[in-house]
């Protein structure tokens, strides 16, 4: 079966709206639309934390919401960016440390911020809504796999306030594998929330 890829730049000017979601299908194949399996926020909250927030803060928060993934927001809020516990859990803390930001002065882990291993918003790639009505479950399978990445933003155009696009939905590389039954992206890092859990009690 023949499968097509929907990618496009990060917008330059994005915006994201902090206004429950349905179960996805289970049972869904290759064929099934990959809409049904959108997280909308038109419907669900988005969850953020700001940029200044510790690394593991923001650990302790997701393993509370039950999330992987958290835009990230300045004051304002101005969306900045976005992480999720893969990044927390990878090389990028250790990283930054070794930077030479850090190196300048005494650094530990406590003191790695959201802001410094988060992927901004400039280096996003995206899913535009009208292509995603399109897609298939497939379709969105072999995205991630072309983007190696566990999550991917979705956006729309504004119809106010002087256009630009808006954040509309978040797709899972987890709800896609769920619904396929097979693995499409490594993971990476450590896989279970309590295997989080017990990062954060060490």
């Amino acid at each position: 079966m023949n499968t097509r890829t929907f990618l496009s730049p990060s917008p330059p000017r994005a915006r994201i709206d902090l206004p429950t979601p349905a179960a996805p299908d289970t049972t869904a194949g290759a064929a099934a639309p990959a809409l049904a399996f959108m997280v909308d926020f038109r419907r669900t909250r988005a969850l953020s934390v700001s940029a200044s927030v510790p690394i593991d803060d923001a650990l302790r928060y997701m393993l509370c919401a039950g999330v992987r993934f958290l835009f990230v927001v300045d004051p304002g809020p101005v969306l900045v960016g976005s992480i999720t516990s893969y990044d927390i859990q990878s090389e990028k803390p250790t990283q930054h440390l070794q930077s030479q930001d850090c190196r300048i002065s005494t650094c530990s882990r406590g003191d790695v911020q959201v802001r410094d291993i988060m992927i901004p918003v400039m280096r996003w790639r995206v899913v535009r809504y009208g292509d995603l009505v399109q897609a298939t479950l497939g379709d969105m399978a072999q995205t991630f796999r072309n983007v190696d990445q566990r999550h991917i933003v979705v956006v729309e155009p504004r119809r106010r306030e002087g256009g630009g696009d808006v954040v509309r939905g978040l797709l899972s590389a987890t709800d896609v594998e769920r619904a396929l039954g097979s693995a499409i992206v490594n993971e990476g890092g450590m896989g279970s929330f309590a295997e989080i859990a017990r990062v954060l009690a060490g």
